[in-house]
């Protein structure tokens, strides 16, 4: 079974791990992994935000990892930034020759402005690079990244979704959802793609409210708006992180409630929560 057939008939669960720098703690993301299968999971994506986006091979261990557990479907974080289509496709067929189809096709990260300025890859956009991905295997299902509020680098949401309707058309299975706290912003942006033909599911990104800075950051580095509920709670309990992560796993908890009742088929956890938390989430929200 694929992620689109569990999105079909269940509430999709995931969760984002991180490959290790350094070769020796990949045992610690072991046990954590572990961990994650006793919530049964339906699948885990590796991202490449912890290694150089040039080097693939500590990506490929975990997938590799994930699938010899079969406790899982891995999901590969799979970037085109600095590329050429040759040193993609080389990438593509080792993850194939280990049966792993599935992958979250992204641009990646603009770590070198002088090498960007010089050499960007042969890819002008992600909907390019989900076509050249299904060109090369027939079997893979392929997330690409939605924004509620947009890109924080795109000119405006219109512009934003229709890039979106573009890797939907070339091959895009699903839609893995930006972090977004504004429910209302979301079902906005819900209903404009659909009313543009944008009709593949949607797994929502989320990274519960548990640590003050952890949240700040990520709202600044992407744009990401900090609603007026939001707000308060940081205002009143940000100086006590004891009760600040009691009032905002609270405010998690109501959030996804709502984010299911205005339709979504998956809830994919960012990589920057513990355990516990997850599963007194997963507990009060029904999910699983």
């Amino acid at each position: 079974m694929n992620v689109i057939e569990i999105m079909k008939k269940n509430i999709c669960l995931s969760f984002e791990v991180n490959p290790p720098l350094v070769k020796h703690k990949i045992n610690k993301l072991k046990n954590k992994i572990n961990d994650f299968y006793k919530m049964k999971p339906d699948y885990i994506s590796c991202s490449i935000g912890g290694i150089l986006e040039s080097d693939y091979g500590r990506n490929l261990e975990i997938c590799k990892m994930l699938k010899d557990d079969n406790s899982t479907i891995p999901v590969a974080h799979f970037s085109n930034i600095y590329k050429s289509k040759g040193k993609l496709r080389d990438q593509l067929k080792a993850y194939q020759a280990l049966e792993i189809n599935h992958f979250f096709a992204l641009r990646g990260e603009i770590k070198n402005k002088r090498l960007h300025k010089r050499y960007r890859g042969e890819f002008y956009s992600t909907s390019e690079f989900v076509e050249f991905i299904k060109m090369n295997n027939s079997n893979a299902i392929i997330a690409v990244s939605g924004y509620p509020e947009k890109h924080i680098l795109s000119d405006s949401l219109e512009a934003e979704i229709t890039q979106l309707k573009l890797k939907q058309n070339k091959g895009a299975d699903y839609i893995i959802s930006q972090i977004c706290y504004n429910v209302d912003c979301y079902e906005i942006w819900l209903e404009k793609i659909r009313k543009a033909g944008i009709m593949i599911p949607i797994d929502l990104g989320v990274l519960p409210v548990i640590n003050r800075e952890t949240v700040l950051k990520m709202c600044l580095h992407n744009g990401i708006s900090i609603p007026e509920e939001l707000s308060k709670l940081i205002g009143k309990y940000g100086d006590n992180p004891e009760d600040f992560k009691k009032a905002g796993m609270e405010y998690t908890i109501q959030q996804i409630h709502r984010f299911l009742t205005i339709g979504i088929n998956g809830v994919h956890f960012f990589n920057c929560i513990n355990n516990e938390e997850i599963e007194k989430i997963l507990l009060y929200t029904g999910i699983k």
